[in-house]
């Protein structure tokens, strides 16, 4: 795991379309992805208090890329760059929602979350490293090692996203 403390000094940047030529989409695919983009996100009852709805849309924004990439490129490949595609918008999102909780505390509490942010950096690279390693033997014992790293890649999200969510919840928008 590479990333250090970066989101103490990213800029915070909402979801972006994905580099649709990475992706080998011509431009009439880039253009109906798009479009159905814009007709999906329209025809959505978006609900709740404003942070909520902004956190809604830039879930679905992601979720509506990474699933729409894989449905134009299925083979390993294509899937694995859709879920890196998510995984690096969540940790724009991570970075954004770590800013805000972090500029929104009094100075007191600020060593805590900075403490805490930390302690699950160091987290993720531990289970980044774990992952690793069980998904190697499990390719070692099974041979099917495209489809392992394809869940690999899954729980390297699904942790990711848990912790944007947290911080969203905890210190942004709290239910």
């Amino acid at each position: 795991m590479k990333r250090v403390l970066c989101c103490f000094f990213c800029s915070c940047a909402l979801a972006t379309p994905p580099d649709f030529t990475a992706f080998g989409l011509s431009q009439a695919q880039k253009e109906e992805m798009q479009e159905k983009y814009q007709e999906f996100s329209r025809s959505k009852r978006w609900q709740g208090a404003a942070c909520k709805v902004e956190f809604d849309k830039e879930e679905y924004e992601i979720k509506f890329y990474m699933d729409a990439l894989q449905d134009y490129n299925s083979t390993t490949e294509g899937i694995i760059a859709s879920l890196d595609y998510a995984y690096k918008e969540y940790e724009k999102l991570l970075d954004k929602y770590y800013l805000i909780a972090k500029n929104s505390l009094p100075t007191h509490l600020k060593d805590a979350l900075n403490n805490d942010q930390i302690e699950w950096l160091n987290f993720q690279a531990a289970q980044e490293a774990y992952l690793d390693k069980h998904y190697a033997f499990l390719s070692a014992l099974n041979g099917g090692e495209a489809e392992l790293s394809i869940d690999k890649k899954r729980a390297s999200l699904a942790f990711l996203t848990k912790r944007v969510v947290e911080l969203f919840e905890g210190y942004y928008c709290q239910p």
